[in-house]
């Protein structure tokens, strides 16, 4: 018999997606310092050093060459965005190999297969999603009854509210 359950996988992401967003970030950062005549703060030159950039030399460029960095920090991103799904496809069977070898086992073809079919089907599930769902945007209106009788010319009904419940009578 099979189970309906959530898959309790979380979203693994591709290392190069992963570091070009926080290449992103770092830069947004550096620039909002640099527009703002602030120093950097401490967790700047924490990711900075995670992430291989000298500070200093970020520090000393003018705002219209942090700019010029931070748009191109941002495609580079959008570039990768593009084709994360085939690099999160490579690094997720890259992972499967190494386990595999580590634990000694000899099936590792087949548990690479199956990761990479459970990330294309995770992939066409999240465009059918978007696809049926479409744009998700915030509420622009939230209307509360007032009152407990209302009536609903296009429908000619009459609606009676109490306490959250609504009852129709045509």
């Amino acid at each position: 018999m099979k189970k309906a359950a959530r898959k309790d996988f979380g979203y693994m992401r591709s290392p190069d997606l992963t570091k070009a967003g926080q290449m992103l970030m770092l830069y947004k950062c550096i620039h909002s310092c640099k527009l703002r005549r602030q120093d950097a703060p401490q967790s700047l030159a924490t990711s900075a050093a995670r992430l291989e950039v000298n500070i200093q030399e970020a520090m000393l460029m003018t705002v219209s060459q942090l700019r010029k960095a931070v748009t191109r920090r941002r495609k580079e991103l959008w570039a990768i965005q593009k084709d994360c799904e085939q690099r999160r496809s490579d690094w997720i069977a890259t992972l499967a190999e190494d386990r595999a070898r580590a634990a000694g086992d000899q099936d590792w073809e087949r548990k690479i297969n199956t990761m990479k079919k459970r990330v294309d089907e995770s992939q066409i599930n999240r465009k059918l999603t978007a696809i049926t769902k479409g744009q998700h945007s915030q509420l622009d209106l939230i209307q509360i009854p007032n009152g407990e009788w209302y009536y609903s010319e296009q429908g000619n009904e009459i609606f009676h509210y109490d306490k959250g419940v609504w009852e129709a009578y045509p």
